[in-house]
């Protein structure tokens, strides 16, 4: 699990810790050395003279945007895809099983009364996706990042969100 902490927090991370800590500070000083398609683009033109190409300006809105979109965007593609998507996964599949059953193509199933609510419950339970304990992990990675920085506290709203609706756990 502890690879996976780390890999995950690398991994969401890494392109925030590179602008904060090496394009904001070092950028002036880098990017001209970065810059391979402007060198290419001047030595292969056809009379031989260099392109006029646009300079290089630092984005010092860039870090802002960046965790913006990450603490935003993200949150609310991960709700989508936690409670909504299984939500209308499971109720698409619901209203195939019912017509199913009405052209007499689907499974008759019979239950004594005083079982029936139980059964139907049961049969609901077993139709959820799997449990898989390493998406509890990922999130945790997460929010352990975003939880200091995020000034809107938009993943505890997504986390009420998720827990007032029904979700495929």
């Amino acid at each position: 699990m502890q690879k996976i902490f780390v890999l995950n927090f690398i991994t969401s991370y890494l392109g925030i810790f590179l602008t904060a800590f090496v394009y904001v500070p070092f950028g002036k000083v880098l990017v001209p050395y970065l810059d391979v398609f402007q060198l290419t683009a001047q030595k292969f033109t056809a009379e031989g003279k260099a392109l006029p190409t646009k300079s290089w300006e630092m984005n010092p809105d860039r870090l802002t945007k960046q965790i913006i979109y990450f603490t935003v965007t993200a949150q609310v593609v991960n709700f989508a895809t936690e409670v909504i998507v299984p939500n209308v996964k499971r109720k698409v599949t619901k209203t195939v099983e019912k017509v199913a059953e009405k052209n007499g193509d689907g499974p008759q199933i019979k239950d004594a009364p005083e079982e029936a609510l139980f059964l139907q419950r049961v049969r609901d339970e077993a139709e959820l996706d799997q449990y898989d304990v390493t998406v509890d992990y990922r999130e945790m990675v997460i929010q352990f990042g975003t939880s200091d920085s995020n000034p809107l506290r938009l993943k505890s709203a997504t986390d009420i969100l998720k827990a007032t609706c029904p979700s495929s756990r």
